[in-house]
């Protein structure tokens, strides 16, 4: 995972309480949070697909330049980099990390302003017909600074459905 840590604390008393059961029978629980590891990072991928935060609400919808300047039709998929950059890691033997490691992660997780200072911007055509080009396409340049208000589309989280498959998981290695 990247240099910069997110950290999304979560209170999930009941899977911590199992987690101590867990470690407490078995001396190490680290296996059974690998297991829960990939369960949060197919969970994540999900999301997606969905399009939706941990508790099921839709992202916010994309301003209509932002749809019509994108490749991809889908919130946070352009490049497929944050979402392939999902993964879960051990923090020691008792601490699980899931998150990304791309550096733009944070800001849709979490929202926030960017500001661009001396951005160049590729043109073509002119008047009502002036559009964007791609770098050496253009017929000019124009160097802009402007301020974007990024909105969160939360993407990390545990879900209650999580939830009950991380008590799932801790229950099978309380068993085992």
């Amino acid at each position: 995972m990247a240099d910069e840590l997110i950290k999304i604390g979560h209170n999930l008393p009941k899977v911590q309480k199992e987690i101590a059961k867990v470690a407490k029978k078995t001396g190490n629980p680290a296996p059974a949070l690998k297991a829960m590891g990939k369960v949060l990072t197919l969970s994540t991928d999900e999301r997606f697909s969905k399009q939706e935060d941990p508790q099921g609400n839709k992202w916010k919808e994309l301003k209509p330049v932002t749809r019509k300047r994108k490749k991809n039709s889908k919130i946070l998929t352009e490049s497929t980099k944050l979402r392939d950059g999902i993964s879960d890691q051990l923090d020691g033997d008792d601490t699980l990390l899931v998150g990304s490691d791309s550096p733009y992660g944070a800001i849709h997780q979490l929202g926030g302003t960017i500001k661009q200072e001396g951005m160049t911007l590729h043109l073509k055509g002119t008047g009502r017909n002036t559009r964007f080009a791609k770098k050496g396409q253009g017929d000019r340049t124009k160097t802009v600074n402007r301020t974007i208000k990024m909105p969160a589309r939360p993407y990390l989280g545990v879900s209650k459905a999580d939830e009950t498959e991380l008590l799932a998981i801790a229950g099978d290695y309380l068993m085992g």
